[in-house]
């Protein structure tokens, strides 16, 4: 029952959104309006509650400018706030794969940074979710396809916009650990190497640690070789 009630007001609540009907609030960005209620978007973001207090223009004008993001982004924070979720497209048949995973990453970086910028924790939150969850198709994928894909080529690309636009420390976490897990092609690129994260001393520690794991590889390789070697001579 409690269920039912939940998605009924989701329900009400994303027809409120689409309708836009009885709405006190305005997100413009680029030239685009989102009119939105001053009570579905006050308890979940601090920064745009305290922006709308009568000391500061947009309490006075009840307008909010969002032109630091892209309209899709805003779109995206403005569904967040209505229904708890976001979708990458309008319609979800359209989503990853045939977005692409690398425009995807990208898209959730840029909705993790709104969600960083004014505050919206649990958006942060939700976007760092569907980043694990895509990098964990990327390497089902890459499990069936061992070429270095244009997933690996944009993980500079990607750091790079999350370190300028994001201040959370989880985004910065999860990115870490898939560059970890890519560092030996990485660092052969430029790319990764001219990261303004990525000093030059940082690049070298990195690029010697890489050779340092191939050492062990070849030696623990050159071990098993030689078991084998023995086990097969033991059953002669």
């Amino acid at each position: 029952m409690a269920t039912a009630n939940s998605n009924s007001a989701l329900s009400a609540l994303a027809d409120l959104m689409k309708s836009e009907a009885f709405s006190d609030l305005t997100f413009t960005c680029n030239e685009h309006r989102f009119k939105v209620h001053k009570c579905v978007v006050y308890g979940q973001s601090p920064v745009i509650k305290a922006a709308l207090s009568h000391d500061f223009e947009e309490g006075r004008t009840n307008v909010i400018p969002m032109d630091a993001f892209d309209p899709d982004t805003v779109r995206r924070l403005v569904q967040f706030f209505y229904t708890g979720d976001y979708r990458l497209t309008a319609l979800p048949e359209l989503e990853p794969p045939l977005i692409g995973s690398v425009d995807s990453l990208n898209m959730h970086i840029k909705v993790n940074s709104i969600g960083d910028y004014y505050g919206v924790t649990k958006l942060m939150s939700l976007a760092n979710d569907k980043i694990k969850h895509l990098i964990q198709q990327e390497h089902k994928r890459r499990d069936v396809s061992a070429a270095v894909s244009g997933w690996v080529e944009n993980l500079p690309a990607a750091t790079e916009l999350a370190t300028s636009s994001s201040g959370d420390h989880e985004l910065l976490a999860i990115l870490a650990a898939e560059i970890a897990k890519n560092l030996s092609a990485l660092t052969l690129s430029r790319d990764f190497r001219n990261l303004n994260v990525v000093s030059d001393l940082a690049f070298k520690v990195l690029e010697a640690c890489v050779k340092e794991i191939q050492g062990f590889t070849m030696q623990i390789n050159k071990m098993e070789t030689q078991l084998r070697r023995r086990c097969g001579l033991c059953r002669t």
